[in-house]
């Protein structure tokens, strides 16, 4: 199993078509398989979720 830590940078990476990228959508594969950690304020930065 992979474990990550996913950022708000990731997020916003799937949230919006222009900041779609190949490291995005690997992340987005990895979390498939894995386990992702997320940073205690993660909630804060991200209120629209």
């Amino acid at each position: 199993m992979n474990r990550f830590v996913l950022d708000c940078s990731v997020v916003f990476g799937f949230s919006f078509e222009d900041e779609d990228t190949k490291y995005v959508m690997k992340v987005a594969e990895a979390l498939r398989t894995g386990e992702a950690m997320v940073p205690q304020f993660l909630p804060q930065k991200l209120p629209m979720f």
